[in-house]
């Protein structure tokens, strides 16, 4: 007899769960809220705000969004567990038909998610697809992140489609009972597990829906954001050990060639970021230390999936001559690039000390005539 789950029982089922990361976003948490605080919603949407031991002034705000929004809205509170502590208890706690988690700084498209719930309603698919938009705190609304080669509003079979871009956490709505019944687990008290969310569950994903809707606003640029070079340093050994788990992930389900495509796609977007960071000017200047380090990551991914890794590095001619400079000795190849940091350096400040002096000369001039 098959394991039926008290959800499914349930005639007033809602058809979404959002759950909120909210650790110590006071400053944004509002925001994120009002964006499901709407009473068009209170037959269709459970949000849990799920506080992740927060010591500043959210729970507050949250308790007074429960207060106005009992269909909507409830708090559950916990101790720090991180960010996968918080998308586990979401995942345990969910109700709806559909399961989607939302970072407390982060905010939603009031009206199309209304819309988008409208047709989850008719779709059975184990997998949504939505797009999605960075806001830059200093420059405002990127362009639209979509997926203009799918068909629009159609069950896809993964057999029959390949995949060119990631499925990561900003697009992807599960099924809450695909979820439930793989037990599925993010890693806690990590940074970058994200990364978890967007592989583990895709492994038992047969069908999947296109909406071509913005859902999902993601801020970039907040002070203390995990994606910044200063703390992907700071946390660098936490990407690492979500590198390492993706690759360990990846041999174990390769097999399965309908998605082999779609993992190496994933893990290498990740990749890169920590690619990416090894090449700025903190890294670099950070010594010898930080080089021994990357060099005995790499050769560890290598050990581990050849395949993966090699695919990785012939994307990019500059990859290949660094992986050769990874696996022997990185000493010149670190003098030689602290000495490019401290010229770039020095013609950025030349550069702004000469256009200080047109600018002086101009104004000069100006109050002249």
């Amino acid at each position: 007899m098959k394991k039926r789950y008290l959800f499914q029982l349930n005639e007033k089922m809602k058809i979404l769960t959002i759950s909120i990361a909210a650790y110590n976003v006071e400053a944004y948490i509002e925001q994120c809220l009002n964006t499901f605080a709407d009473k068009r919603l209170n037959e269709t949407l459970e949000v849990l705000i799920i506080n992740d031991g927060s010591t500043d002034g959210t729970v507050q705000i949250c308790e007074r969004y429960v207060r106005q929004y009992p269909e909507i809205f409830r708090l559950i509170n916990k101790e720090n567990g991180g960010h996968g502590s918080t998308i586990n208890m979401g995942i345990r706690e969910a109700t709806g038909k559909y399961y989607r988690p939302v970072d407390g700084d982060d905010w939603i498209d009031t009206e199309n998610l209304i819309v988008v719930i409208g047709k989850l309603m008719n779709v059975d698919s184990d997998l949504i697809i939505t797009d999605y938009v960075h806001y830059q705190m200093e420059v405002g609304l990127l362009p639209v992140r979509n997926f203009k080669f799918l068909p629009k509003e159609q069950n896809l079979l993964f057999n029959d489609i390949i995949l060119k871009e990631p499925i990561i956490f900003h697009n992807s709505i599960y099924k809450t009972n695909l979820l439930k019944k793989n037990n599925i687990f993010i890693s806690e008290k990590v940074f970058y597990d994200d990364t978890e969310y967007s592989l583990y569950p895709m492994q038992f994903v047969n069908s999947f829906f296109y909406i071509p809707m913005v859902l999902y606003y993601y801020r970039l640029g907040r002070q203390g954001q995990s994606v910044s070079i200063e703390n992907l340093i700071k946390n660098r050994n936490d990407l690492r050990q979500i590198i390492k788990k993706s690759f360990l992930f990846f041999n174990v389900n390769k097999q399965k060639q309908s998605m082999k495509s779609y993992y190496r796609i994933r893990i290498h977007d990740v990749l890169n970021l920590y690619f990416n960071m090894t090449l700025s000017d903190l890294w670099i200047s950070a010594g010898k230390k930080m080089t021994k380090e990357n060099q005995l990551f790499y050769k560890g991914l290598l050990f581990i999936s050849p395949c993966l890794f090699l695919s990785f590095m012939a994307k990019d001619k500059i990859r290949w001559v660094m992986l050769i400079t990874w696996f022997s000795c990185d000493v010149q190849l670190l003098s030689s690039q602290k000495k490019w940091c401290y010229l770039k350096n020095r013609y950025l400040k030349s550069n702004l000390v000469l256009k200080g002096i047109v600018t002086m000369i101009n104004n000069i001039r100006k109050e002249k005539k």
